[in-house]
C-alpha cells in the first residue's frame, strides 16, 4: 500500500458497516430454493403500484463510509392478490434499496413478508428465485427496520419524512 493511500481500510470500514448493516436485521431476504427455510417465504403476492416512499436513516449514525442500501418506507396500492392472504387498498411496508422506486413502473408484482413491527417487508428476488408461500402459523419475520425504545415505525417514518421528504 503506499503511503496516503487508504483506500483497503475505507473498503474495510466499508464491508464491516455493510456487515453490521445486515447483522441489524435491514438485510433484505432473498427467494428462497430447494432446502430453504420457512423463514425465506412469502405471505402475499400482489400486483400493486407504489403510491409512495420515504427513505428511511441509516441504523447507525456514527458510520460514515458508503452505504449501498438501506431501509424505505413504500406505501403499495394493491391492485390484485395472486397468492397468500393481505388486505385490499393500500398498506405500508418496508424495503432495503437503494434509491427510491421508478415512479413510471405503474403496477409490478411484490412478494410481501409479514414482520414482528406489524407491517410487511418487501422481499428482494434476486437471481430469479422465487420464495414459497409462508405454511399457515409462520411467525412473522424481523422487519427491516425496527424502533428504538418508546418509538414506533410512524415515529421513524416521521422523522425520516421531515429529513428526507416523501414521493411518490
Amino acid at each position: 500500500m503506499k503511503p496516503g493511500n487508504d483506500m483497503p481500510m475505507k473498503r474495510a470500514r466499508i464491508v464491516a458497516g455493510v456487515a453490521a448493516f445486515a447483522a441489524a436485521g435491514c438485510a433484505a431476504l432473498t427467494g428462497a430454493g430447494p432446502g430453504s427455510s420457512a423463514r425465506d417465504c412469502f405471505d402475499a403476492l400482489v400486483l400493486a403500484e407504489v403510491v409512495g416512499q420515504v427513505p428511511g436513516d441509516f441504523p447507525d449514525p456514527e458510520y460514515n463510509g458508503h452505504v449501498m442500501s438501506w431501509p424505505y418506507f413504500i406505501d403499495l396500492r394493491i391492485e390484485r392478490v395472486v397468492a397468500g392472504q393481505i388486505i385490499d387498498g393500500e398498506i405500508a411496508a418496508l424495503s432495503v434499496q437503494h434509491s427510491y422506486w421508478r415512479d413510471d413502473l405503474g403496477t409490478r408484482k411484490w412478494w410481501l413478508r409479514r414482520n414482528a413491527q406489524g407491517t410487511y417487508n418487501i422481499l428482494r428476488i434476486e437471481g430469479g428465485a422465487r420464495p414459497g408461500l409462508c405454511p399457515a402459523g409462520e411467525a412473522p419475520a424481523p422487519a427491516y427496520l425496527t424502533p428504538g425504545p418508546g418509538q414506533t415505525l410512524d415515529d421513524l417514518r416521521k422523522a425520516a419524512e421531515q429529513r428526507h421528504g416523501s414521493r411518490p
